[in-house]
């Protein structure tokens, strides 16, 4: 008979991190800017939101989001942004993934690495825990 986990798995702590990326870098297999959003934990992590908030994007592009065990990266997600330029009756750009169906998980030395296709500032946040 196969093992099988009876006991449940929870978050040791909760946490959020996030990264400004404003490089332009357009690699779909090795980026040489890409920013780290979460480092996972000694246990590995649960990512279960995601949120890019653009501060101006003044030209249609794609953030990319990779995963990284430490030597190799691996595409993950790419979100297309739209120009939106902030003003008093315009917000920011802002894209949000709700992980929390399907949670992404990281193993121990894995990293979750975000890019922009146009070197516009984009905040990117992560939301979720460590085991």
């Amino acid at each position: 008979m196969a093992d099988v986990n009876t006991l449940p798995r929870f978050l040791a702590s909760y946490r959020s991190d996030e990264v400004l990326i404003a490089t332009l870098d357009a690699s779909l297999t090795a980026p040489a800017v890409a920013g780290t959003v979460w480092t996972a934990g000694a246990n590995g992590s649960r990512i279960d939101r995601i949120v890019i908030k653009a501060t101006m994007t003044t030209a249609a592009g794609i953030v990319r989001l990779f995963l990284h065990d430490g030597a190799t990266y691996f595409l993950f997600k790419e979100i297309t942004t739209t120009v939106a330029v902030p003003s008093a009756t315009v917000q920011s750009f802002i894209s949000e993934l709700d992980l929390s169906a399907t949670p992404l998980y990281l193993g121990s030395g894995y990293t979750l690495r975000a890019t922009t296709s146009t070197g516009d500032d984009c905040v990117v946040a992560a939301f979720g825990g460590d085991y």
